[in-house]
């Protein structure tokens, strides 16, 4: 049977265990708000420069010089 010392010793190994999760967590979101905000703010560009880019194949393949 563990004694009091090893009980305590356990205890506080989970504790600091609890602590480093709990860290890591708060981590990981803070890097999550972080991507989304970039998506976020890459949509305009990302959807300006797919229509920018349909136009012109739209373009060339009326011209006949595509496809």
């Amino acid at each position: 049977m563990a004694n009091a010392r090893e009980i305590q010793s356990r205890m506080k190994s989970i504790k600091d265990t609890m602590k480093i999760t709990n860290a890591m967590y708060m981590i990981s979101s803070t890097k999550m708000r972080q991507a989304k905000k970039k998506l976020t703010d890459s949509e305009p560009y990302f959807y300006g420069l797919q229509g920018e880019i349909s136009r012109i194949l739209r373009l060339l393949h009326h011209a006949g010089r595509f496809g």
